[in-house]
């Protein structure tokens, strides 16, 4: 049973904490991925890009896509590894419910890229009102977007602490059972070197007794010999 706690310990640290943190970062990404297409946008209306702004503004924006991809991707490879490990400690009906919302959340990559095209696209041609009308779908789109992720993200935080309880629980009661196993071995050894003593003493004092006897005059005490050592 140790050596399971034991291992059930590394979960948090192997897995949970990981997944959140992959979850936080992608959440973050999101965010600065928003702040370099709103950077993109004010250089274009403000008459100020010009092709090395605008490839580097660009290559910024798809960076942070790309970074928010592979830590959704690496969140949800953790939470399979803790459903397909079968842990007696995991909630596999919970992480199976996040991995789901997970799949839906990289699903939506595609509506928000294709939003993101329009966008793009209006802001290429010069049209300033319906440029602004599609940077304000944009952001709604990308406002659910980052709703979803950010309860994913307290969700899997609440995963987390649980499975953190229940290891540390099941660490307690490991405790106690060292406890109580090493009291009982303690007072086992105790017992038995008190038997082994007073075995050893019991003779030692017949004998002594016998020699005091003899010291009084009394000749015909006899002592019984009760084992072949040296003290018998």
């Amino acid at each position: 049973k140790a050596r399971k706690v034991s291992g059930e310990l590394d979960r948090p640290v192997e897995i949970y904490i990981p997944a959140y943190g992959a979850l936080a970062r992608a959440d973050i990404r999101s965010l600065e991925q928003a702040l370099a297409l709103r950077r993109i946008v004010i250089a274009e209306l403000a008459g100020m890009a010009n092709d090395a702004s605008r490839a580097r503004l660009r290559s910024a924006f798809e960076a942070r896509g790309a970074e928010k991809t592979q830590e959704l991707a690496a969140a949800r490879r953790l939470i399979a590894s803790e459903i397909s490990g079968a842990s007696p400690l995991a909630n596999v009906a919970a992480l199976a419910q996040l991995d789901a919302r997970l799949e839906f959340f990289e699903q939506q990559g595609g509506p928000y890229g294709a939003q993101v095209s329009a966008t793009l696209a209006q802001l290429a041609g010069g049209n300033r009102s319906a440029t602004l009308a599609e940077l304000d779908r944009l952001e709604a789109l990308r406002d659910d977007l980052n709703q979803r992720l950010e309860q994913v993200r307290r969700d899997m935080r609440v995963l987390l602490e649980a499975a953190s309880a229940r290891t540390r629980s099941e660490q307690v009661g490991v405790t106690w059972i060292s406890i109580i196993v090493t009291t009982l071995a303690a007072l086992l050894g105790i017992a038995l070197a008190a038997i082994m003593t007073v075995a050893l003493v019991r003779p030692v004092k017949r004998l002594v007794a016998g020699t005091r006897a003899i010291e009084a005059g009394a000749l015909d005490v006899v002592v019984p010999v009760t084992s072949s050592r040296e003290v018998g």
